[in-house]
């Protein structure tokens, strides 16, 4: 039996700690988190918050990803109940050292996510068809915090 959240529960709250060139680190927060998801490059942040996807299944994937040998995902702490869901203002106390955002991943087509990225600030929403465009927003926009700095 699965479970259904609404968006609101899975909007993601994202706390950068630590970014430069080659380092983007910090914690993932959520209502659907037992406790925060750590990360310590972009690698374990996609592989991590796709985890939490597959667990959930939410969205569900429009593709299954096949292989040839066993391939576990990262151990994520899923909700997996309604009644497990996180304190909201919990999520929303979360700051990263860094940045801080809101994701909300809408669909999952093409192998990848799409959906958008809350600045939090009042700047407006920004949208992405990609892991790799989520990626590119979050370091245009940390070069443009650097500029005006």
């Amino acid at each position: 039996m699965s479970i259904r959240f609404n968006y609101q529960e899975a909007t993601l709250r994202i706390c950068v700690d630590d970014m430069t060139e080659a380092r983007f680190s910090g914690r993932v927060f959520g209502q659907r988190l037992r406790e925060p998801i750590t990360f310590s490059d972009l690698n374990t942040f996609v592989a991590k918050v796709d985890a939490l996807l597959d667990t959930q299944r939410f969205p569900q994937a429009y593709q299954q990803i096949r292989s040839f040998t066993d391939r576990e995902s990262p151990a994520v702490p899923a909700v997996m109940d309604k009644g497990e869901l996180s304190d909201l203002g919990t999520v929303n106390a979360a700051e990263g050292a860094v940045m801080t955002f809101s994701l909300l991943i809408l669909s999952r087509q093409n192998a990848c996510w799409q959906g958008r990225v809350d600045w939090l600030d009042g700047s407006p929403q920004t949208a992405f068809a990609s892991a790799l465009e989520l990626i590119h927003a979050v370091e245009t926009r940390r070069r443009s915090e650097d500029q005006t700095n």
